[in-house]
């Protein structure tokens, strides 16, 4: 019995050891596949790049405009074990679309200095290459983006200036800054307008405009355009989350998260002293079925510091004054019909102190983020419901 249990363990050793060397030849004998830019750095200048966000096949780099020139800076790209990277030059339609490129275009090694001014676009092409079975190129195409960063960043919005994005059927605010005595477009809002236009798209067919979605501009306005939020009843449509509230944030959406409250992501890099937050607004609230009581909306702006854990807020921690990276807020919690704008000037509440330094070198975010519900995050609120805001300034030190 004692001869068999040996014999056994020997049989269950040598066959852990086969398996073991089986997968290290696989590993070691099939090359990488993966098609992922990991990270990019600026040649000359270590805290050049302030910023970098890297979602499904795009990246956003911010540039202390200080320190690098934006149309002649040479990046350095980190891409998958194995994978080679190109530019590329595509046709307007595969702008939009960011895949099956089949355009134009020229190699080029990491570190040549280009003009980042546009967006730039480039093919990782996995160290495969092609897969021998459906001879397809293990490839991806990125839209690398760069936002300028300059003392002059604009800290009053007067949702006066609108456009449509490539592609889209609603409108997106933008304002204007001077880059290198140019005054120059800044876009810097996000709204969650995109994700009810299948909705929208069947609800409209061909008659589909911006003045469907729930984040539009209007002439209703102190002066000009103004900002008109919309929360929208969907609950034909998605029972669990009934109600969408209109709503327009400084940062970007991440559309691939599949927790709702990620996708939102807060905050954009600032180096000024806050305050006073000074805006003209409106409400027109419902009433909430759960409560019997009227839907409030929802204005808030965060300075908060960012580090290698916290490089932006979420639906987890934007309305959270106590949370540890937060370091001084302002809101308004609008919640009576109004039929007239008012002025609202409300200081900002400090809970820590600021590092002058790390404040000049833009390692602080400011986060804007305007709701018609306040429970957004939750799907709760009344269909709408509207808020109107305009001339939005934050008055800095």
């Amino acid at each position: 019995m004692k001869r068999k249990i040996i014999v056994f363990a020997q049989m269950v050793i040598t066959a852990l050891f086969m398996v073991e060397v089986m997968t290290s030849c696989v590993g070691e004998g099939l090359a990488n596949i993966e098609v992922d830019i990991l990270d990019i750095h600026a040649v000359g200048s270590a805290d050049g790049l302030v910023k970098k966000t890297i979602q499904e096949n795009s990246v956003i780099v911010y540039v202390d405009t200080t320190k690098l020139k934006m149309d002649n800076m040479a990046l350095e790209y980190n891409v998958s074990e194995g994978a080679t990277l190109e530019y590329v030059v595509p046709n307007e339609k595969q702008q939009k679309d960011c895949d099956d490129i089949n355009a134009d275009h020229y190699d080029a090694l990491d570190g040549i200095a280009t003009d980042y001014t546009s967006p730039v676009y480039v093919r990782v092409t996995a160290a495969r290459g092609i897969d021998p079975e459906t001879g397809k190129i293990w490839s991806k195409v990125w839209k690398i983006k760069t936002q300028a960063l300059t003392d002059n960043m604009p800290t009053k919005y007067t949702f006066d200036n609108w456009e449509t994005p490539q592609g889209c059927y609603y409108q997106m605010p933008y304002d204007l800054m001077k880059v290198d005595n140019v005054e120059k477009p800044i876009r810097m809002w996000e709204s969650t307008s995109g994700s009810l236009t299948p909705i929208w798209m069947y609800l409209y067919g061909a008659d589909i405009n911006y003045t469907h979605f729930n984040s539009q501009p209007t002439d209703d306005a102190v002066s000009g355009k103004a900002l008109k939020l919309v929360t929208a009843d969907i609950s034909m449509f998605d029972p669990r989350k009934p109600f969408v509230s209109g709503c327009l944030f400084t940062g970007e959406m991440d559309n691939e998260n599949t927790d709702d409250k990620l996708k939102t992501r807060v905050g954009l890099p600032f180096n000024k002293h806050p305050q006073t937050l000074k805006l003209y607004y409106k409400y027109q609230p419902g009433v909430v079925a759960s409560t019997g009581k009227n839907d409030e909306g929802y204005i808030r702006v965060v300075l908060y510091r960012t580090d290698n854990e916290v490089q932006y807020l979420t639906g987890y921690n934007i309305m959270d004054n106590s949370f540890g990276n937060t370091v001084a807020y302002a809101e308004l919690k609008p919640n009576e019909m109004m039929s007239e704008y008012a002025l609202a000037e409300i200081p900002f509440t400090y809970t820590q102190d600021v590092n002058d330094d790390d404040l000049k070198n833009w390692k602080y975010n400011i986060g804007i983020y305007i709701a018609s519900s306040l429970g957004g995050f939750e799907y709760s609120g009344c269909g709408g419901t509207t808020l109107y805001v305009d001339e939005m300034e934050i008055i800095c030190e």
